[in-house]
């Protein structure tokens, strides 16, 4: 799988630097795991990317665009399709609410850095983010064996 780029994330809570860690995804959950279907944060609004939006460049064809605001709350304010000029953006102002985490990294395939929100906002505590394994969301490939023909 090629690099993927992050969400866009900007950043007006004062006690919090992310220094070059990058948005990749959220996840629920009462402590961080992998990226999966089932554990995702079940967003209100949620993307609609066209066919033409989709491409190797960008798999789920949009990047979201959140802003982490003084009050350490996180609002999704858009969806863009970059590789769909013919699709406008979806405006969306949404603030999440409960508890989730960020996904971060410093590229597509390094180290998780999971930061907890608890009650929709952030915990800028850093004793309290937790590393984890790359996430990447795909296992990686086995190897196949040829198979031996039988012999009777």
């Amino acid at each position: 799988m090629p690099q993927q780029p992050p969400d866009i994330l900007v950043n007006e809570y004062p006690s919090v630097d992310f220094g070059a860690l990058r948005l990749y995804t959220i996840v629920q959950g009462q402590r961080p795991a992998r990226p999966r279907w089932n554990n995702q944060y079940p967003f209100k609004h949620r993307p609609r990317p066209s066919n033409h939006a989709v491409c190797s460049k960008l798999w789920r064809g949009y990047l979201a665009y959140y802003r982490l605001t003084p009050e350490g709350q996180l609002l999704l304010e858009r969806y863009e399709y970059p590789f769909d000029h013919s699709q406008p953006a979806d405006e969306v102002s949404e603030m999440l609410e409960g508890d989730f985490w960020l996904v971060m990294k410093e590229s597509f395939y390094g180290t998780c850095t999971y930061v907890p929100f608890v009650d929709g906002r952030i915990q800028a505590d850093r004793q309290q983010w937790q590393q984890g394994p790359n996430d990447v969301g795909v296992e990686k490939p086995r190897k196949v064996r040829p198979r031996r023909p039988r012999v009777f």
